[in-house]
This record gives structure tokens, sequence and C-alpha cells, in this order.
């Protein structure tokens, strides 16, 4: 199994080989700390995986592109009543700490981050992260009443469960129905790819594609998102229940 070590390693090597012109910008002398906090909370409820919720704060400093950060994080999950091939429920409390590098436009970022569970199931263990994230958004159209959105993230867990490498990408293609202020209701379709390496999961292991309803509102500081999409997926390696399935999906999540 690699080693934190091994992360924090590798992440400088990634930063050090970045071009010279982009270190130049985001390591000069001038250039000020910057203090930043983020809230995200979400709950799902989806056919396939039943219930789950998050809750995350997170609080550090940055001098140009380069970060330190700090995270308190809660999650829970249950599938009883899904078409999980296990049924069971589970919850923990998660503090960790990290390394952060923004690309230029700032939309992605690469980190490595290690937590430690203070309680729930998996209470008193490690865990270590490394990894890719970012998410993009165009609007377009004479009316700019056209959306499209990409959310994507690569990402190597090591912990006492798994030691595996997970892939998300999920883009949505759609029309804004109304629009007013910072606020709109808008239908899409949407497509979404989950991989790991490991390839033993099969809800890991899927594709969906399908339709759906969102409404997002915006007043500063607090955004909110909802969601409710019917998809059909496809599940292409390792062990599921049903190798194609069906997944309603309703998602609201909020933050700043």
């Amino acid at each position: 199994m690699f080693s934190l070590r091994t992360g924090w390693i590798f992440l400088a090597a990634l930063v050090l080989a970045m071009p010279a012109s982009w270190s130049q910008t985001t390591l000069a002398s001038d250039e000020p700390i910057k203090f930043f906090h983020s809230l995200y909370v979400d709950g799902v409820v989806t056919q396939l995986t039943g219930v789950s919720s998050m809750q995350q704060y997170t609080f550090g400093a940055r001098k140009g592109a380069y970060g330190v950060y700090g995270q308190i994080q809660n999650a829970w999950s249950d599938t009883h009543g899904s078409d999980a091939l296990y049924q069971y429920s589970a919850r923990g409390l998660t503090i960790s700490a990290g390394l952060r590098y923004w690309l230029p436009g700032e939309a992605w970022y690469g980190f490595a981050q290690v937590g430690h569970v203070l309680t729930g199931n998996s209470k008193g263990t490690d865990e270590e992260r490394l990894g890719l994230a970012g998410f993009n958004e165009w609007d377009f159209g004479k009316k700019k009443d056209k959306v499209l959105d990409f959310y994507g993230d690569l990402t190597w867990v090591n912990n006492p469960d798994t030691a595996d490498t997970y892939l998300t990408m999920r883009v949505r293609d759609g029309k804004v129905l109304h629009q007013e202020g910072n606020s709109r209701l808008w239908a899409y379709g949407v497509g979404q790819l989950n991989g790991s390496a490991s390839g033993s999961n099969g809800i890991n292991n899927r594709i969906e594609a399908g339709v759906g309803l969102g409404y997002r509102t915006y007043q500063a500081p607090f955004g909110m998102n909802a969601s409710f999409e019917l998809r059909e997926g496809y599940s292409f390696q390792g062990v599921i229940a049903h190798k194609t399935y069906f997944n309603p999906t309703f998602i609201i999540s909020g933050g700043f």
C-alpha cells in the first residue's frame, strides 16, 4: 500500500513539474496570504444506493495557487430498502488536513489529504486521499438560456477498508425554463460514469444516462441546488444486484 509520505512526495513532484510561468505568478514574493473557508451540505436519495448525507466544512490559507487546509466532515448512509446488494447503515465524523494546488482558472485543483475518524463505524482509523477534482459551467445561446456543466474527480483512497482509485465524471446539458435574478429552473439530459481501479464493486463501475429537472438559487453568500433525475444504468464490471437498472435520483445540496 501507499503511505502518506508517498502522497506528499507525489504532490510536491506535481507542483515542481508545473511550468515555470505558473510558479512565478503563484509564488511571487508580493503575493498576499489569503484565508478561505467553505461549507457543503447535501442529502441524496437513489434507488440504487439508498439514502445518504454529508456536511463538510473546510478552512485554510493560500498563497497564490498553493494552499493548506483543515476539514471537518460528517457523513452517513443507509442502503436498507434500496437495490444495493448489501444492506447496511454507516456514519462517521472525520477530521482531516491537507495540501491543495489550484490549476489556472481555479475550477480544478489537486490535493493530498490525511484524516482521522472520530466517531461511527470506523472510529479510530486513519485515511489518506490523493487526487484531482473540479467543476466547469458554461452558459450559451442567444439568450444565455442553454447550460452545459461538467464535474469530475479522480481520487486514490487508502483506509483499513479499501485501497483503491475512484473516478467520477458527470455531464449535464440543458435549457433554462425560467430565470429570475440568481435563481433558475432548468431541464437537462445527464450522463455519469463511475469507475474504480479494482473493479470489484459494481456500484463503483457503472454508467448512467437520463433526464432531469433542477432548481438553483444563489443569494450571497449561500447557494442551493435541488434536482430530480430519472436515470437508466448499466454496471460494466464488478459485483452488483442487477447489471442493468432504473435509478431515480433526488439530490438537494447547498453551501458557500
